[in-house]
């Protein structure tokens, strides 16, 4: 297995990904790689470091039929859900993104472990702040910059140029208790779209035909 390139060392979280499959399906010889997991025709791969867009071309072209498991944990602090698109689908602001997971053509999805989507809701501040850039020009009245969704706007929120997805107020328990995102567009400037997934209905799913 060590003289596989594709090999990174495996972690606690590759491990409890791959306990949740059985023996005989996780490090299975593909030509000259090991699938960390695969079964039947589907592989899935585990990936926790840092991927460039050529090693993930080069693997899709190898596996075929896959997808992809992201150790999104470690970026989930700068992971901001925005507002709900539809009833399955979120957009999001990526600040510092990964870019290389906008070359894939397989499904992406985004693990955030121990962090619920309820975490990951987003809102906006505008500062308040009146500034200007050159004498004489319109004033300028603040940057806008991100925050944590911690409830429904209030007066006092508002006063301080709180604004939030009114839909968050919606999302059901199934949603915002999920802990997966299937990556669904992301853009060079960080922002894309993700639908919840549950962790078991994922792992139902690989397990099927």
């Amino acid at each position: 297995m060590d003289c596989d390139n594709w090999f990174e060392p495996e972690t606690e979280w590759h491990r409890n990904w791959k306990l949740e499959f059985p023996m005989d399906t996780v490090e299975v010889p593909v030509g000259d790689h090991r699938a960390d997991v695969r079964i039947q025709e589907l592989v899935v791969e585990l990936q926790n470091s840092a991927i460039s867009p050529a090693e993930i071309q080069a693997r899709e072209l190898h596996y075929g039929r896959m997808i992809w498991i992201v150790n999104a944990e470690k970026f989930a602090e700068r992971f901001y859900l925005l507002r709900q698109m539809n009833p399955h689908v979120l957009s999001f602001r990526w600040k510092r993104m990964k870019s290389s997971w906008r070359f894939a053509r397989r499904p992406v999805y985004f693990d955030f472990g121990r962090v619920r989507i309820k975490e990951l809701l987003g809102a906006t501040v505008t500062d308040s702040t009146v500034f200007y850039t050159v004498i004489g020009d319109e004033p300028s009245t603040g940057t806008t910059h991100l925050t944590r969704y911690d409830g429904p706007a209030t007066t006092e929120k508002q006063a301080r140029g709180y604004r939030a997805e009114e839909a968050f107020e919606r999302l059901s328990s199934e949603i915002v208790t999920c802990s997966v995102l299937r990556l669904t567009s992301l853009h060079a400037n960080g922002y894309g779209s993700a639908a919840p997934v549950g962790r078991r209905a994922l792992i139902e799913w690989c397990h099927k035909p």
